[in-house]
């Protein structure tokens, strides 16, 4: 994980890169598991879905902390899933 932390100038783009690796990572374990004990295989689209809203409130949580690092995080991540 540290070369994932450490090429980021920028404070909000790491923790942007460090949360996408994070929830990518959880959202293909959780798939993996539930596909292992039966449960039907979501789609692309419904996965990308859940980990765009993990991220989103995600985001979320830290503005409603009161932590002003990451104001510009919200508007980031909605420029970067337009691109």
């Amino acid at each position: 994980m540290e070369g994932v932390s450490t090429q980021w100038q920028n404070q909000v783009e790491g923790y942007l890169a460090r949360s996408v690796f994070h929830v990518s990572t959880y959202t293909i374990w959780r798939e993996k598991n539930g596909r292992k004990h039966g449960k039907a295989p979501n789609s692309t689209s419904s996965l990308i879905k859940w980990s765009d809203k993990h991220i989103r409130n995600q985001l979320s949580a830290i503005k409603i902390s009161g932590d002003k690092r990451y104001d510009s995080g919200i508007q980031m991540w909605f420029a970067l899933r337009g691109s």
